[in-house]
């Protein structure tokens, strides 16, 4: 893109070095972050700050009557994937959850992570499982509808980052909605206001979370 001269770049990075990212950035070039940050490079970001949604999830599943959870995870080497983690067992262990290391799973944000996670964690089933992005999820339920379990009943399960295809799903699936359009919105902006010598700060969003049927039905084992 650079070379074919290109006067900015929206970029998410897919993990937390990149020499690449590093390079245009000490040679100057215009970017925003969006999604994911690079904690080495000082590059103005738009992301979601998902502690109150996190908050709000955890309290529920407590009030559910749920205690053991299981995590599917992303990438270690990707901050936005381990702070998800990281908030879900805080907030989760202050309403009285119980996070077991044989209750997580590294799908690293992908579809088949997510099945290899359904064949995992369903040897020893938590009362309810948190995946950290949509494609892990997908991949669970697939894996799920062909094993013929039960979303919702047998399995009790809540994404982070929502799709169309969890509202059409039977029952719906719990999401913790990121405000995509907005962000989208924001992060041009602020690349049309760099790319015209401008100075930005990063922008930080709240997500949002929607309570669908895929736990409010099931009940710990």
């Amino acid at each position: 893109m650079i070379e074919r001269g290109v006067d900015g770049l929206l970029v998410a990075p897919s993990r937390d070095r990149n020499a690449m990212l590093t390079e245009l950035h000490e040679a100057g070039t215009p970017m925003i972050f969006f999604d994911r940050k690079v904690p080495e490079l000082d590059v103005p970001t738009v992301d979601v700050d998902p502690e109150p949604a996190i908050r709000s999830l955890a309290r529920r599943m407590a009030s559910l009557g749920f205690c053991r959870i299981g995590i599917v995870r992303g990438p270690d080497d990707v901050a936005v994937a381990r702070e998800r983690t990281s908030r879900m067992v805080r907030a989760g262990e202050a309403a009285g959850l119980v996070f077991e290391p044989r209750h997580q799973f590294a799908g690293n944000f992908t579809v088949d992570g997510g099945k290899a996670a359904f064949a995992v964690l369903t040897k020893d089933m938590p009362d309810a499982i948190f995946l950290t992005n949509n494609l892990m999820t997908q991949g669970f339920l697939l894996a799920a509808a062909e094993a013929g379990t039960g979303i919702g009943r047998e399995i009790a399960i809540a994404t982070f980052d929502d799709v169309p295809l969890f509202q059409l799903y039977n029952p719906p699936i719990t999401a913790i909605v990121q405000p995509t359009r907005v962000m989208g919105e924001t992060a041009v902006d602020m690349l049309l206001r760099r790319i015209a010598g401008e100075r930005v700060s990063s922008a930080r969003l709240a997500a949002d979370v929607a309570f669908r049927a895929s736990f409010s039905e099931a009940r710990p084992f």
